[in-house]
């Protein structure tokens, strides 16, 4: 069994449904519930009641234990001995590898599984390898098909299959990827619903916002663009960092001579200030990893 916890994921916050979206959850629910599938797996596995959500673990691992786990082999044939895709029977394919055993190639070698809710945990799931063909491989089917259909999770039409608990419709969620070499996140990425509006996406992206550099510093105020000078001097800052403070401010002065500085107490804070707004991080001496020690240029950053 596979733990997939919480804390594990990036830090991502999700919109709450209001009482439009948690009407439309009933509704599909409602439903999904009527799909012939759906009825049949139940009425074949489930008998005349459903479970209670904290029975899901219990019932899915006891029927994995019992069913064991299949290997899906991909292998690949020469085309002229295989029945055109879209048309191949079981009956077909078999005989296609049969009859081309010596010349396949194995290609991948792979498992399948079924998430499904931990019990005693609202957010926490598991998952299991499935068996091909056996009750768990239809119920990893029936959920993807749900899945694909409402735009539940895996999990959530598991729960809803097996113990007709009602996924709920959220108007979407923003996740915050984070960067250990910027130590500041590197990533937002928003993923909607197709059921939500301009209002939930301004929240989600406020809140990543937040979670970010700029959001911090700024508190949702417009953002003031970066001139070129000041971009320019970011970006020579970052260029220079073997050069003491005065040797930089020289050579930007030959090099910038129209944007020369005299004062350098005014060359050292305008380029502090423009590497932080830039990189949302304060200039700092590099690592020693980065600067060999012995060089006397890195002296009095």
């Amino acid at each position: 069994m596979t733990y997939l916890q919480e804390d594990d994921q990036p830090r991502s916050r999700t919109r709450p449904a209001d009482h439009r979206l948690e009407a439309l959850s009933s509704i599909l629910a409602l439903e999904a519930a009527r799909w012939p599938d759906v009825i049949r797996f139940r009425g074949r596995h489930l008998g005349a009641e459903l479970l209670l959500l904290e029975e899901i673990q219990s019932w899915v691992e006891a029927l994995s234990q019992r069913e064991g786990t299949s290997l899906y082999v991909t292998v690949a044939l020469p085309r002229e001995a295989c029945p055109e895709p879209g048309s191949a029977t079981d009956d077909r394919a078999m005989e296609a590898l049969r009859s081309n055993l010596a010349t396949a190639i194995p290609a991948a070698v792979e498992v399948r599984t079924l998430q499904f809710p931990a019990a005693g945990s609202r957010t926490a799931t598991r998952s299991t390898p499935v068996r091909a063909r056996g009750v768990l491989d239809e119920l990893r089917k029936l959920a993807d098909g749900l899945k694909d259909a409402f735009g539940w999770s895996q999990p959530e039409a598991v729960a809803f299959v097996l113990a007709g608990a009602t996924p709920a419709v959220r108007p979407g969620t923003a996740t915050v990827g984070f960067s250990p070499w910027l130590d500041r996140p590197k990533r937002i990425t928003i993923e909607l619903s197709g059921w939500a509006t301009l209002d939930d996406l301004l929240m989600l992206f406020r809140w990543a916002r937040r979670q970010t550099f700029l959001g911090q510093r700024l508190r949702y105020r417009r953002y003031k663009p970066v001139g070129q000078v000041h971009a320019e001097l970011g970006v020579f800052l970052a260029a220079t960092p073997e050069l003491s403070w005065r040797d930089r401010q020289e050579r930007w002065n030959a090099d910038r001579p129209t944007d020369a500085y005299q004062d350098p107490r005014n060359f050292r804070r305008d380029a502090s200030a423009a590497y932080q707004r830039i990189t949302g991080r304060p200039w700092r001496r590099p690592r020693e990893a980065e600067v060999d020690p012995q060089d006397p240029t890195t002296e009095g950053r």
